[in-house]
Order: C-alpha cells, then sequence, then structure tokens
C-alpha cells in the first residue's frame, strides 16, 4: 500500500516520491562511527555534537539533491517514524511523516498467503524440530514478535508513548484504495 501512496505522490510534478529507501542506513552507519570512533571520542563534545549534526543534515539534503532536481522529495523508509526526534535534532525544519496503516487482519493474511504461496523454498519461520512456525497460529505469533510486523507494531507504540505521533499523518490503506479522491 505504500507504494501505491509513493506512486499517487509522484503524479505532482514537485515531489519525487523514492521506492523503499536506504538513506536511513547510510545516517546509522554514520551514527555508529560517530559513537565509536577514538578521533570523535577525543574532540570537544559540543563541537563534534554540533559537526556530526551539520554532517547528518549535509549528508539527507545531499542524497535529496542528488536523487532528484523536484523541491520536494519524499524517503519512503520504514525507522523514520521512530527516530522523529533524532532527524529533528539535525534538520533545521520539522520532518513530516505521512504513516501507511493497514488492518492487522489483512497484514497477516498476506503473509499467510506468501508463505503458502512458496512451500518449495526454505522459509525460516518454520523449524520442525523446534516446532515454530509449523502451523498458522505459531506463525502469527512470530509476526507479532518480530519484523516487520512486530517491529513496527513495536514502534508506533512507542511514537504514541512519547507523543511524537501527533506530528504524523496517518492514512488507512482501506481508506486509500477506497476513497483515492478523499
Amino acid at each position: 500500500m505504500s507504494t501505491l501512496l509513493q506512486c499517487v505522490l509522484n503524479q505532482n510534478p514537485e515531489i519525487c516520491a523514492t521506492p523503499t529507501d536506504g538513506v536511513l542506513e547510510y545516517l546509522y552507519g554514520a551514527r555508529a562511527n560517530f559513537t565509536t570512533t577514538p578521533e570523535v571520542k577525543a574532540i570537544d563534545q559540543d563541537v563534534a555534537l554540533r559537526s556530526w549534526r551539520g554532517f547528518c543534515w549535509g549528508g539527507l539534503e545531499g542524497y535529496a539533491k542528488t536523487y532528484t532536481d523536484k523541491p520536494n522529495i519524499c524517503i519512503k523508509t520504514r525507522g523514520a517514524t521512530i527516530h522523529y526526534e533524532w532527524f529533528n535534532n539535525f534538520m533545521p525544519y520539522d520532518m513530516k511523516c505521512i504513516v501507511m496503516v493497514r488492518n492487522m487482519k489483512s497484514i497477516i493474511s498476506s503473509m499467510e498467503k506468501l508463505y503458502r504461496s512458496n512451500q518449495e523454498k526454505h522459509q525460516d519461520i518454520q523449524n520442525h524440530a523446534q516446532m515454530t512456525g509449523t502451523n498458522t497460529a505459531k506463525r502469527v505469533d512470530q509476526w507479532f514478535a518480530s519484523p516487520p510486523v512486530g517491529l513496527a507494531l513495536e514502534r508506533l507504540n512507542q511514537c504514541f508513548l512519547e507523543g511524537i505521533n501527533k506530528n504524523f499523518l496517518y492514512i488507512r490503506a482501506e481508506d486509500l484504495t477506497s476513497y483515492p479522491d478523499r
């Protein structure tokens, strides 16, 4: 459903909407280096933090400018919501988030359908020796406790607990497909 939203956004000549994007992974890598390298630990920590934030913004801005010449970019990533505060620490304006939500029964049904359509392939969710994922109920439990479903639910829950959810625009997938004009 998020792919459909990206296609709709791409119809606007002022917006470039990316497919699932790796820019957050670039920032994660840089953050790991900022946190652990001795060179960063050796300099004044106020300078390190300010320069780190400038590096993040410059990297994100450079990424967007290289990706498109359109004035607006909508980067599709699953991690932006949980990192909202981190982004706002280095962005010169508040990040805007569109969050696609979908009926949980539909999500699990899709996952089970995909599982059943790939019976010829090994699937990590199923382990007969450990009796995990050997029936639908066990697979559902695993999906709720692991990425992508469990992680997405955990992140959304945390956003609500922190109150940052009020900064997001939620779009129900069912509404987008049933009432696209709204």
